[in-house]
């Protein structure tokens, strides 16, 4: 099921109402109507045909006191709504009520109110009217009351009021975390393009909807390097030869991760060349990047290279744990320890054993150490830390260091981390 989003201005025309238009949609669909939202109704409809997701089970029409929305009323008027004579009536003397609060300066939303409680039932999906001031947080305040969790939601543009539909473009992008909604399409009406006719295209935004929706992948790719889902960002016609991208972050501890990034920089080099989209291009340069950063240097060069990153970025919980696992993983390394029988015991006792070299580098004389502090101090404070971000055990036991709490010691902590990784030989 799917939600319709329009907006209503205000019409510059003297009766309130915008110009009665036909609109083409791309499927050779028509459809006239003065509001366009209607129209991308009546689309929605067909479309659920053979998509029973796209199915309109509810329409939030949102303007400002100001908007025209006496035209509203046409909804039920129009030939396609098929009311009677009683009906008809009734909604031109709403209309005349609301025309007249539009010239006082305001419709109420009382009024709307009563529109909806008498006449929306009769246009077979559930209609929201809303006013509100061109305001993010109202607008925000709005959609999240008003739509419902995991639902496909078109937005429609046509008859936006100023900078509306930009609030209301951000606010869905966060609700796609907050109600998991997805936004599968973005209309607009080109009123401007009507040909001699009277025909008006339809244009579809659906490409800026698959823009945002790829941004969270993109985001788990600069901070935490997961390339998981990135193919999707280049379509289904070009996405085949990225799958070895699926696995390189998995792939960069064994050898075998310099053939799987080779191909995959091989691959995204000449995507980065190729007749795509110039977002596609930006992507291919950013997973290059990545790519390229992930790949040189490894081990705890790279581990220690990231928590610099996430430090940087003011990550700083993602940063307490690399920290830890670079110093750890560098104590390997110096002593060339192996799990060498791949069990659960053997490699409790290489983790034993690197944390001892870590410890005993840390009560050596030139050590580095934080003002006021020892070393050894600053690694048990920084591995409680760890502790405490990367498993609840620790927070259950109470055993949550105040550095979590005080940003001014954890960066202190991990400016000691970054030096005393520099000082391990």
């Amino acid at each position: 099921m799917s939600t319709l989003v329009s907006f209503i201005g205000l019409p510059k025309k003297k009766n309130n109402e915008y110009e009665k238009t036909t609109y083409k949609f791309a499927s050779e669909f028509e459809f006239e109507t003065p509001f366009f939202g209607f129209a991308a109704l009546q689309y929605e409809r067909v479309l659920a045909r053979n998509n029973s997701a796209r199915k309109p089970t509810k329409w939030i029409v949102i303007g400002t006191k100001t908007s025209g929305w006496p035209m509203i009323g046409n909804l039920i008027l129009e030939p396609a709504a098929g009311q009677g004579q009683e009906l008809h009536e009734a909604v031109l003397a709403w209309q005349i009520k609301a025309e007249s609060e539009l010239a006082n300066g305001a419709v109420l939303q009382a009024t709307l109110d009563f529109f909806l409680q008498n006449f929306a039932n009769k246009l077979g999906v559930s209609l929201y009217l809303k006013i509100v001031d061109d305001d993010h947080d109202e607008i925000f305040g709005c959609l999240s009351e008003n739509i419902d969790k995991d639902t496909q939601v078109v937005l429609d543009i046509t008859h936006a009021y100023r900078s509306m539909p930009i609030h209301a473009l951000i606010a869905l992008g966060a609700l796609r975390w907050i109600k998991g909604i997805t936004l599968v399409e973005i209309l607009y009406g080109a009123l401007d393009k009507q040909n001699i006719n009277g025909f008006a295209p339809v244009v579809s935004l659906k490409q800026s909807a698959i823009v945002l929706g790829n941004t969270p992948k993109l985001a788990q790719l600069d901070l935490i390097y997961d390339f998981g889902g990135i193919a999707d960002c280049f379509g289904e016609s070009i996405a085949l030869p990225l799958k070895s991208a699926h696995a390189i972050e998995s792939l960069l501890q064994f050898d075998q991760a310099k053939i799987a990034r080779g191909q995959a920089l091989g691959q995204l080099r000449n995507l980065k060349n190729s007749n795509t989209t110039s977002f596609q291009r930006a992507v291919a340069s950013k997973l290059i990047t990545s790519l390229t950063e992930t790949g040189t240097p490894t081990g705890s060069h790279g581990l220690h290279l990231r928590m610099k990153q996430a430090k940087d970025r003011r990550d700083f919980f993602r940063a307490i744990v690399l920290a830890t696992e670079s110093l750890i993983l560098k104590a390997v390394e110096l002593r060339q320890l192996t799990n060498k029988d791949q069990t659960d015991s053997e490699y409790e006792k290489l983790n034993k054993e690197a944390r001892q070299e870590v410890w005993r580098q840390t009560g050596l004389q030139s050590a580095p150490r934080p003002t006021g502090k020892t070393a050894e101090w600053a690694f048990k404070t920084l591995s409680r830390s760890r502790n405490a971000v990367a498993h609840a055990g620790a927070a259950l036991s109470g055993d949550v260091p105040n550095q979590l709490t005080q940003e001014s010691e954890l960066i202190e902590l991990l400016v000691w981390a970054d030096e005393f990784y520099q000082f391990m030989t």
